[in-house]
């Protein structure tokens, strides 16, 4: 870890005299070391670098988009501005799942939502690296206690991974048993036992019984019956 990073620091040095504040590779070189400090769990250090880095790739994106797109110049400007937006939405990402390990989940959101906002197209095609920003942004919701809107970011995800995968792969199951949780939280029991159900026909395609995501599953589906039963007597 001081090896490389005495060599990013000493990149970023070299890069901001002779580039200077505001060029591409110093907002690299400061997402490499947010990168860095993230695998070693220094988290603000790391979100700092990761702002430091947005701050740069957004002035980017305003000198790229202020260019004439019409010339023949302007056509690659075109390229070069939409790929400096993807660096925008790839740093956001990692800015709000180092806000949701940190627990600030409104913050998180913010940049999350920005994130896919910007990566729409991509988000629809259902990337790995998309998937798995929804997925973050929908346990962001949860812990911030918008169920529903957890709940409408996991049905697209479902529907993404079925597209992908097809219905019977383990993803799906872990999806379809977040959904789960996301139903009854919201009081809708019934939904979130059907859910589980399904969860548990799933995991009995590539589980032991004795597993315990299984063994997870299975006690919930005893708390929902209890709830469900209790929802009926009233």
């Amino acid at each position: 870890f001081d090896n490389a990073m005495k060599t990013f620091r000493e990149c970023l040095l070299i890069r901001r005299k002779f580039l200077g504040e505001y060029d591409v590779s110093v907002a690299q070189i400061l997402t490499h070391i947010g990168q860095l400090f993230f695998e070693t769990g220094e988290l603000l250090a790391s979100v700092n670098a990761f702002e430091e880095a947005l701050g740069i790739q957004r002035i980017v994106v305003k000198t790229h988009s202020r260019r004439d797109s019409w010339s023949e110049e302007g056509n690659t400007d075109l390229c070069s501005s939409s790929k400096s937006q993807k660096v925008v939405a790839e740093i956001l990402a990692n800015i709000g799942t180092i806000y949701s390990k940190r627990k600030l989940y409104s913050q998180a959101i913010i940049a999350l939502e920005e994130s896919m906002l910007i990566r729409n197209d991509e988000f629809e095609g259902g990337d790995t690296i998309s998937l798995h920003t929804m997925d973050n942004l929908a346990y962001a919701y949860s812990k911030n206690r918008k169920n529903a809107h957890a709940l409408k970011i996991y049905k697209k995800i479902l529907r993404l991974q079925i597209a992908k995968l097809g219905h019977y792969h383990k993803d799906c199951a872990k999806t379809i048993s977040k959904m789960s949780i996301m139903h009854e939280k919201l009081g809708n029991f019934p939904d979130a036992y059907e859910c589980s159900k399904e969860t548990r026909l799933l995991q009995a395609k590539y589980m032991p019984p004795f597993h315990r995501d299984v063994i997870a599953t299975e006690k919930t589906l005893e708390r929902l019956e209890k709830k469900l039963q209790k929802h009926r007597n009233e």
